[in-house]
């Protein structure tokens, strides 16, 4: 994320990490136990909210200096949520299928913010 120059290209390869998993291994350990965190002790959630701010704020460096209309941080936040649906969706068999098009899609899309 912090590759210059900053931009959608950091973007693009961030999402595509999800799918670069070694075999047997599905999505992001770190969005996969999220799922858990309703059990693990309070230090263990700051833990992960703190990460997820830091990627946001990377994002967000990258998304600004494309200039967009629309707020960094929001696009940030939107793209983030996309990638925690898009490593859970990695469980699934269908999802590695249609992850390539959905990726490329949230791109164009942003791109257009």
């Amino acid at each position: 994320m912090t590759r210059e120059p900053l931009g959608w290209g950091n973007v693009d390869r961030f999402l595509q990490v999800v799918l670069d998993c070694p075999d047997g291994q599905t999505g992001c350990f770190a969005i996969n136990s999220m799922r858990e965190l309703a059990v693990v002790p309070p230090e263990a959630q700051e833990m992960v909210a703190m990460s997820l701010g830091h990627l946001k704020r990377l994002l967000a460096k990258n998304i600004n200096a494309e200039r967009t209309k629309l707020n960094a941080a929001t696009i940030a936040e939107m793209i983030v949520t996309f990638f925690v649906g898009l490593s859970l969706e990695q469980n699934l068999k269908e999802g590695r299928k249609t992850a390539h098009r959905k990726i490329k899609n949230l791109m164009r899309v942003i791109r257009s913010l």
